[in-house]
């Protein structure tokens, strides 16, 4: 599976299907259930370990798969919940909600971040539409160098009380959400 997904290393899980295949071959019909289970990867780009993954995929019929997930990283967890719906002319219609509490999307040595999001995503073969909210409880930024093209701080610039100010700054920068 690495080789398919290069971004991703550590694959581990279990997958399970079960599928009903019915119809003619200008009208399949198929019904039936996937489910990967008790899986893990590493996100090395990210620095991050997804454990607990499951996702599961259920048709009752051919024209809608119902759509369960979930993965822990970090402190938190991520849920997605949602529906892949097949129309008229081989179009199809996919509808998501993801919700998550404090999921480490990115730990890094320059950066953790942590996201809580609340999205619904509705994606069709001409549209992506997705409405919602990405909380950032806990965003921990760590600079080592300013790059080149950073603004410098002006010359005219006065630190009162300096040795203050560069104690208060030495544990990172406060983002307010």
């Amino acid at each position: 599976l690495e080789a398919w997904v290069p971004t991703l290393t550590d694959i581990q899980g279990a997958l399970d299907a079960e599928l009903y295949l019915s119809g003619t071959l200008n009208q399949p019909q198929w019904r039936g259930s996937a489910g990967l289970y008790r899986a893990s990867t590493t996100v090395p780009g990210l620095g991050i370990d997804l454990k607990e993954l499951a996702l599961t995929l259920e048709a009752a019929n051919s024209n809608q798969v119902s759509i369960q997930g979930s993965a822990k990283s970090g402190p938190g967890q991520i849920v997605v919940d949602g529906r892949l719906d097949k129309t008229e002319a081989q179009l199809w219609q996919l509808a998501l909600k993801i919700n998550g509490v404090r999921f480490e999307v990115l730990n890094i040595p320059e950066a953790d971040v942590l996201a809580s999001p609340e999205l619904a995503v509705n994606a069709s073969k001409k549209l992506i539409y997705a409405e919602g909210s990405i909380l950032l409880p806990e965003v921990d930024i760590r600079l080592q160098d300013l790059p080149a093209r950073a603004v410098r701080v002006s010359e005219d610039v006065v630190i009162v009380n300096e040795q203050e100010a560069e104690t208060e700054h030495t544990n990172g920068i406060p983002v307010k959400t």
